[in-house]
């Protein structure tokens, strides 16, 4: 456990770089598989990739997003 700033971060160094490797995981790959799923294109048009993602609407929630990426990396959301 580290202290910046005078905050304790409950993670080890390891953990901290899983964490930022699952996060760049959800957003790059799980998030645009879903806006482009069933789909073999890699662009839609505006129409059909505004309902794609408004159905993916978890990426713009922090607490969906915090508990998808700590589940990905193996580990429990801190209690504060």
């Amino acid at each position: 456990m580290e202290d910046v700033q005078n905050v304790r971060i409950p993670f080890n160094n390891g953990q901290l770089l899983n964490l930022k490797s699952q996060h760049e995981y959800v957003r790059e790959e799980r998030f645009l598989e879903e806006v482009f799923a069933n789909t073999r294109a890699n662009k839609l048009e505006n129409e059909k990739w505004l309902k794609s993602v408004a159905k993916s609407d978890w990426v713009f929630n922090a607490k969906e997003l915090r508990e998808i990426v700590f589940a990905s990396a193996g580990l429990q959301i801190a209690k504060a």
